[in-house]
């Protein structure tokens, strides 16, 4: 059933087709379009069930092939011409396909920017986050600075403590060096000389240049 439908479609179609135009003149690729199509009516007319009606419908198709066959083709039909028959709602169709093919061409547009103002939205996020990380880092970072200036300050009260309970320290008085920082932290040794605000002292085990000089918050009387 539905290849008969489709058979009646082809050479109805054909049908519908208009004559040429006296003194018409025509594009090739209208009339090749139109040949094409009666042509294809012909032949699935040729499979419709034999009856009265038959020769008289390939008879009238044949005929009309014929004219578009012999047309001028020189040029397009002046526009102000009515469209022969059959003509206007093809172009009509095409238009209607044309459209079909903006809007779709549009839509794809649409997605493309809205897929581009994910990316942009996605990379806005990302760097929102990277900065509230780096000033989480950068405040972490104050904290600790603010951790490590209050243990320093607390060590040199604690040595300035130390200095004022140690007993005033004399020549020949054996000490200990208690400046972390110092190269000879821990080492031992004897007052070998004193002045004011700093002691030289004898240290044991470092070799011959074993006379330093350090001041008196570096030392404690042992």
């Amino acid at each position: 059933m539905r290849f008969k439908n489709y058979i009646n479609e082809n050479y109805k179609k054909a049908l519908n087709i208009g004559e040429p135009e006296t003194g018409g003149k025509y594009s090739d690729d209208s009339v090749a379009r139109r040949i094409k199509e009666i042509e294809a009516g012909i032949k699935d007319a040729n499979k419709l069930p034999d009856d009265e009606h038959k020769e008289g419908i390939i008879a009238d198709l044949e005929d009309k092939l014929d004219k578009w066959q012999n047309v001028d083709q020189e040029t397009e039909a002046p526009k102000s011409a009515a469209p022969p028959e059959g003509e206007e709602e093809d172009e009509t169709g095409e238009e209607e396909a044309a459209k079909e093919e903006e809007e779709a061409a549009k839509e794809e547009e649409d997605k493309e920017k809205d897929r581009e103002d994910k990316e942009i939205e996605k990379d806005d996020k990302a760097a929102e986050r990277d900065e509230k990380r780096e000033k989480e880092r950068e405040k972490k970072d104050k904290e600790r600075e603010k951790m490590r200036e209050k243990s320093q300050k607390k060590e040199s009260i604690m040595k300035f403590k130390d200095y004022l309970i140690n007993e005033k320290l004399s020549t020949g008085d054996k000490v200990k060096v208690i400046n972390k920082d110092d190269e000879y932290y821990g080492k031992k040794g004897v007052v070998h000389k004193v002045s004011k605000g700093s002691q030289t002292v004898k240290l044991d085990g470092i070799g011959k240049q074993n006379i330093v000089s350090f001041n008196d918050d570096e030392l404690k009387k042992l």
